[in-house]
């Protein structure tokens, strides 16, 4: 009986040890989980700031990009809605286009003049299509400017004298990247239709402040103010 109590004695203390062993076992256990959530966690987050920071670096560098193309461009112009033909010279349509507005360019003042991007066909249903803009490279930045200028004063201009076939108004406009080409787009139409909401205002408030008499004639000028600003 002696040795069977010493024997449950003995197996008793091993099991506390034991007990005690794999608590410690437990608890390092857990304390290494936390550790690892902890870089796992922080990893993310550096990883998270790592690409928001690479981000910021490509938008930079496209802004950057964008700067430098459009600076690459400063002598450039575009000559817009000239019909387009099979074998023309762009230089003969260029030179009198320019004159027409006011400024006498001569082969000397064009580093070069050619059509930009790709080419377009007809459509199957027969409707017109916008001709490919002339990309113009003048010689100084001077006469990039004064054609800008003369090509403002003289809005309106069409191709009569200038091309055969159907007469058609042309522009002369500032070449824009694509970036920059579509925020004047999206800047122009957010404007045309704060310019509409604000007309429409108007229009609602004349109404109001006006009899029947006056009405009409305010009606008259509105729709043509509102005709005229869509075009």
């Amino acid at each position: 009986m002696a040795f069977v109590s010493l024997d449950m004695s003995f197996l008793r203390e091993e099991v506390t040890r034991l007990n005690s062993n794999m608590t410690e076992f437990n608890s390092r256990l857990t304390s290494a989980e936390e550790r690892i959530s902890a870089l796992e966690s922080q990893d993310a987050a550096n990883q998270s700031q790592a690409e928001e920071r690479s981000k910021a670096e490509i938008s930079r560098l496209r802004m950057e990009f964008n700067e430098r193309e459009q600076n690459h461009f400063a002598m450039d112009l575009e000559l817009a809605c000239v019909a387009e033909k099979p074998g023309e010279n762009t230089l003969n349509i260029v030179i009198p286009c320019a004159r027409k507005v006011g400024l006498d360019l001569t082969e000397q003042d064009i580093v070069s003049a050619e059509r930009s991007g790709q080419r377009r066909f007809a459509a199957a249903d027969g409707e017109r299509v916008r001709p490919r803009p002339v990309v113009v490279r003048l010689t100084r930045r001077s006469l990039h400017d004064e054609l800008l200028r003369a090509a403002r004063v003289r809005r309106g201009v069409d191709t009569s004298g200038i091309i055969d076939g159907e007469l058609r108004r042309y522009y002369f406009n500032e070449r824009l990247t694509p970036l920059n080409r579509y925020l004047f787009f999206k800047t122009r139409e957010e404007g045309r239709k704060k310019v509409r909401r604000v007309e429409h205002h108007i229009f609602q408030d004349i109404v109001y402040a006006t009899n029947r008499a006056l009405l009409k004639c305010v009606a008259v000028v509105v729709v043509w103010a509102i005709t005229l600003g869509e075009e």
